[in-house]
């Protein structure tokens, strides 16, 4: 796998900065939503952080729809389109209907997910009654993170074999799962450790380098973006290598 080209195939378009400004547009709600859930006092009982929490995960599904629609609809795309950079935004059917594919998927694979969410809320619950916790919000806040990452493995599984056809079935097809990581482990493991890499990377960015928060938020918006092309091919080198 070419590490290298996944950083730079999305910069080889005359107008590469159309897809990125637009990229960033969709991208900037989740990122200032982000931003004010990242601020807010992590206690599940508070009534603004609920409601922020509830914005935030509203961002998250609808936003998410564009961006890992166009995750998996770009690498979909590139498996078969070479000699282009990436998919074009004209394709916003594609795009749309693979990003509610995407999230359909999800919300069947976080059931189990969504289960210790409710287990970390009830730990909080039981928290506040001793006198002795300094810090009950913290147990759901640490479910939250657990969550987070165990999300993000399954997408890392589940997105090679939907990208190949982009049905909604392949995001269910175990065997093919199974068999593209089988006859490529080593691509595989490359595409894990990059992946978890960048999104570390772009965590450690989010949290302790972020430079005032008015001009972040416009910077994250194009970041987040930019990290959904990179992701988008590494997958398709990944199930091009496999073939």
């Amino acid at each position: 796998m070419d590490i290298i080209k996944a950083f730079t195939y999305s910069f080889k378009e005359k107008n590469w900065y159309y897809n990125l400004l637009i990229g960033a547009i969709i991208a900037f709600p989740l990122c200032i939503s982000q931003y004010l859930f990242d601020l807010a006092d992590k206690n599940p009982f508070n009534f603004p952080y609920l409601l922020i929490s509830t914005v935030y995960c509203i961002c998250t599904a609808v936003v998410g729809i564009f961006l890992n629609g166009y995750l998996c609809a770009n690498a979909h795309y590139r498996l078969n389109h070479t000699e282009t950079p990436h998919i074009s935004w004209k394709n916003l059917d594609i795009i749309i209907i693979s990003g509610l594919k995407a999230l359909f998927a999800n919300i069947i694979y976080k059931i189990p997910l969504i289960i210790i969410l409710f287990i970390g809320f009830i730990a909080t619950l039981f928290a506040m009654f001793d006198v002795f916790n300094n810090d009950p919000s913290d147990v759901f806040y640490n479910t939250l993170n657990i969550i987070s990452a165990l999300s993000y493995l399954i997408e890392v599984f589940i997105i090679p074999s939907f990208i190949v056809d982009l049905k909604l079935h392949s995001l269910f097809n175990f065997r093919r799962i199974g068999t593209l990581i089988k006859n490529n482990p080593t691509g595989f493991l490359i595409l894990l450790i990059t992946s978890l890499l960048l999104t570390g990377a772009y965590t450690l960015l989010n949290k302790y380098f972020r430079l005032t928060p008015e001009i972040w938020v416009f910077i994250n918006s194009f970041l987040t973006f930019y990290i959904i092309t990179v992701k988008s091919d590494l997958f398709t080198q990944f199930v091009s290598d496999e073939n």
